[in-house]
């Protein structure tokens, strides 16, 4: 089920201005809480219905909206709303800046393993294993796509995707190079992995019939 921070963010809203956040032992309820005090800030009407999704975005009263200073989310914390019919364009660059965050992230694990043996046993040049690896964080934009329309952006989960798939990703990869006969792991096998665990990271505290419509969006998109 999706969390309810609504409260969290009335909190915020109905603190002194000036006042700091209180410590809290997660990133989103923190941003809540700071929605809720921009709101204040702004002349917003009270937060409601607030939910925290990926990308640092954020739920209330009907609408989306984004902080622009992560990830250090503060007292200058400031949020803009985002157009649910947005531009191809705006929504191309989107898709660009995600993939090029899941690349990053897929080098982070890759480093995790033993680099250096990892190209020894590569042999084609370091260029080539990172075109090679990072030729998936496409197809991972579009799974995570798809389990997003899923839960209609709306749900909160533990965890952070990078941190839980791209960066393992990475470093399941490097291992599949020193494992296997042929130093590479197949088409086949990357995308079953990221599929799996994307399924995984997505269906955390939800219901079984939301778990099995996320499967079966993921396991419909094709690389």
């Amino acid at each position: 089920m999706a969390t309810d921070l609504t409260q969290i963010a009335v909190n915020g809203y109905q603190a002194e201005a000036g006042n700091k956040s209180p410590r809290f032992t997660s990133r989103v309820l923190d941003m809540a809480w700071q929605l809720g005090a921009w709101f204040a800030r702004n002349g917003c009407p009270m937060p409601r219905d607030v939910r925290v999704s990926m990308g640092y975005r954020v739920h209330a009263n009907d609408m989306l909206f984004d902080c622009n200073n992560t990830p250090n989310i503060g007292l200058t914390s400031r949020f803009r709303r985002i157009d649910v019919n947005t531009s191809t364009e705006e929504q191309q660059a989107l898709r660009t800046m995600a993939i090029a965050i899941y690349s990053a992230f897929f080098m982070e694990g890759l480093r995790d393993s033993d680099y250096a043996a990892v190209l020894a046993r590569w042999g084609s040049g370091c260029v080539e294993l990172v075109d090679e690896m990072i030729g998936y964080a496409p197809f991972l934009n579009d799974l995570v796509v798809a389990a997003e329309a899923v839960r209609c952006n709306e749900l909160s989960h533990p965890g952070v995707l990078v941190y839980d798939v791209c960066s393992p990703f990475g470093h399941w990869f490097g291992q599949q190079v020193l494992e296997r006969p042929d130093s590479c792991p197949t088409p086949a096998d990357c995308n079953v992995w990221l599929k799996r665990e994307t399924v995984a990271f997505f269906s955390q505290l939800e219901d079984p019939d939301v778990i099995a419509k996320i499967k079966l969006a993921v396991d419909a998109v094709l690389p």
